[in-house]
């Protein structure tokens, strides 16, 4: 089941998507898609205020609950 967005097939006359389908589907973050999103807002203060990133860095390092994450520029 499809939560955030429609992920099927184009509905007729709009065929034109059909590609926008496919790269959405597999791209890396589909299952973001699918998925029930359960925000925390205090996950997302406590990764801002944890977060670093080195000058000419392309990446964001932080910690949320005590585990480390990385977001890449190729990720965004």
């Amino acid at each position: 089941m499809n939560v955030s967005c429609y992920l099927g097939e184009p509905p007729r006359g709009h065929e034109i998507y059909r590609s926008l389908m496919v790269g959405l589907n597999t791209c890396r973050l589909a299952h973001t898609f699918r998925e029930i999103p359960i925000i925390r807002e205090d996950w997302i203060r406590n990764f801002w205020n944890k977060a670093t990133a080195k000058k000419g860095d392309t990446m964001i390092r932080s910690t949320i609950q005590n585990k480390g994450n990385l977001i890449t520029e190729q990720m965004i």
